[in-house]
């Protein structure tokens, strides 16, 4: 079975590196009992040494941009019981804008066949000082429509265009501290506005048999003042990779628990009369066997997919076709659907 995939887009310069470093110090130790690690040890041991040059105050070493792509494998794992394996897969932000790299074909089926899609927007492009929220909206409006990030946003409706589904999709808004505290309110509706197509606003997404399109946005940073020397303080980095996971738990791993129980299920009630349940009384057993421990391993796994939830605060919004959802009570309910809990 081919491995899930999280494919990241981004800009040069956006923090795609940055982002993956941090968020690998922080799974790799674990969040709500689920781990990410590297399978490959020498990746393990790069992005270790990475997020390691980044700790060091004004000495730090910051990652060079990504001038391809950089493929990274990652264990999933509950309890440090592996669940499945998943391809991290970073595009350089050059890549959407030059043919010539020959990405455009592989860049289009990845983002096609993921579990989950990260793009990741630059914050300096909300770092703007005005009067009022008005002023503040326009000059935002205008920055976002910078060649490379209209890039990976035209590239997304090309694909929609086609009826190319989109999965899960996460807008990941990198250095944060740099936003003006008192413009943070007024991101999502100015990306809202902006980006509309992404959220699956005036759409067919989730009519009929299309899918549902949904949507997050989560503002990160390595910590205030972090570009002039300061500590880092990452704020937020376990959200969008809780988004991955959750993406990658609904749309993937629960049916296939649940798939495998119906399956069990099915062979025990195959043999309803007494001599085909003494003639087969050892495949029973075994299929009993199988649906108990499914079962097992599925409600623990439900449990704590829940707990996930727990990296997102309160009234945290979730867009479901253009829609703004709570985005507790929207993955509660798919949960529940999945899991029957």
């Amino acid at each position: 079975m081919a491995n899930k995939k999280v494919t990241v887009i981004g800009s040069t310069g956006s923090g795609k590196t940055c982002y993956l470093a941090g968020m690998y110090s922080l799974m790799s130790v674990g969040v709500k009992n689920f781990n990410v690690v590297a399978v490959d040890d020498s990746q393990n041991f790069n992005l270790i040494r990475l997020w390691s040059g980044m700790d060091k105050g004004s000495n730090r070493t910051m990652p060079a941009p990504s001038d391809q792509k950089d493929p990274y494998t990652f264990n999933l794992s509950h309890c440090f019981i592996p669940i499945c394996d998943f391809d991290w897969l970073d595009y350089a932000g050059a890549a959407l804008l030059d043919p010539s790299m020959g990405l455009i074909d592989e860049i289009n089926e990845s983002i096609h066949s993921s579990s989950c899609l990260l793009v990741l927007v630059d914050g300096t492009f909300f770092n703007v000082n005005t009067t009022t929220p008005e002023e503040y909206r326009s000059a935002v409006l205008r920055n976002l429509k910078n060649p490379g990030l209209s890039a990976e946003i035209s590239r997304l409706s090309s694909l929609a265009s086609k009826g190319i589904h989109l999965p899960p999709i996460i807008i990941v808004i990198t250095k944060s501290d740099l936003i003006p505290q008192e413009r943070a309110s007024q991101l999502e509706d100015i990306l809202f506005e902006a980006f509309g197509s992404i959220f699956g606003k005036d759409s067919n997404a989730g009519k009929g048999s299309n899918p549902d399109r949904v949507v997050m946005i989560v503002a990160v940073s390595l910590g205030v003042g972090f570009a002039d020397g300061s500590d880092m303080d990452p704020r937020n980095f376990e959200q969008p990779i809780g988004y991955a996971v959750l993406a990658i738990l609904c749309n993937h791993i629960a049916p296939l628990y649940i798939r495998a129980i119906h399956e069990n299920q099915g062979e025990i009630k195959k043999h309803t009369n007494l001599l085909t349940k003494w003639w087969y009384s050892g495949e029973i057993a075994a299929a009993n066997q199988n649906l108990a421990e499914l079962k097992e391993l599925a409600d623990k796994i439900s449990h704590d997919v829940f707990r996930l939830l727990d990296l997102f605060p309160e009234k945290k919004n979730v867009y479901v076709n253009g829609n703004r959802k709570d985005i507790h009570g929207y993955f509660r309910d798919v949960l529940r659907s999945l899991f029957s809990v």
